[in-house]
């Protein structure tokens, strides 16, 4: 069977391509955090293990500035430091990490929130996460892997907000992202931000439509729910959408 050179050569490129970018993709995926890449505010809790965690901490995420957690510190979490868009909670309690979360929840529903343990166990990881961390590393774990893992929740939350161009300002948008699970279509976005600006109050379907007619003059009723039973498959649990007796609908935030 005739093969021509040229297929060979082609196939021979196409091989080292593809190889090239499986290669470039794992260099990207592995490759330590850069210094500027995400604002991280680090807190630790002072106990005998905290100086191997600064360590690790440190190690995924260079350069962070880390302040000891104080109870009666109401400034730690301010942003007149400097901004940042991700917690880290470091220490072995894993009840009171919980709590320094709940405590600070006005900001911290609008940040991603990751948890570090020494050793966690299962028990510790669950009150960690239902406390509402995103995720909960060990030291036990590869720097490698805990670097890919915090790259992968920054790139779902950030893609959330790839299309808010809908007058949403930031701490809108910030309220937005915390009570997501997953990106909002244009539509969505638009919808939900009004929901989110009248959190509490009822709104009628004839204001969402109004709202929704500015960019699509065909929003109608039917529309209107088709959109709101996909936003209420992307909320988080103690967010709900609920809908009124008249057609309108309310966002309820369980507190």
């Amino acid at each position: 069977m005739y093969v021509s050179v040229r297929n060979i050569q082609l196939k021979g490129l196409e091989s080292a391509s593809s190889q090239l970018e499986e290669s470039n993709l794992m260099a990207a995926i592995t490759r330590p955090l850069a210094k500027n890449e995400i604002a991280v505010r680090a807190i630790y809790l002072q106990d005998k293990s905290v100086a191997e965690r600064s360590q690790w901490v440190q190690d995924v995420f260079p350069d962070t500035a880390e302040y000891k957690y104080k109870e009666d510190d109401t400034s730690i979490l301010s942003h007149y430091r400097e901004n940042f868009e991700t917690v880290v909670v470091h220490g072995d309690d894993a009840r009171r990490m919980a709590r320094i979360l709940k405590v600070n929840r006005a900001i911290t529903r609008s940040k991603v929130n990751i948890a570090v343990m020494a050793k966690s166990m299962p028990p510790d990881r669950a009150i960690l996460l239902n406390g509402g961390f995103d995720d909960v590393f060990d030291m036990r774990m590869d720097t490698v892997e805990a670097t890919a893992r915090v790259r992968s929740i920054m790139r779902r939350r950030r893609i959330i907000f790839d299309n808010a161009t809908f007058g949403a300002d930031d701490t809108v948008l910030d309220r937005i992202g915390s009570y997501v699970t997953a990106k909002l279509s244009p539509r969505e976005l638009e919808l939900f931000t009004k929901l989110v600006k009248n959190s509490g109050r009822a709104v009628s379907g004839s204001d969402l439509r109004r709202s929704a007619s500015k960019t699509n003059p065909d929003m109608n009723e039917n529309s209107i729910q088709v959109f709101i039973c996909r936003l209420r498959k992307k909320l988080r649990p103690g967010v709900e959408i609920r809908s009124n007796y008249d057609g309108g609908y309310t966002l309820s935030i369980e507190t």
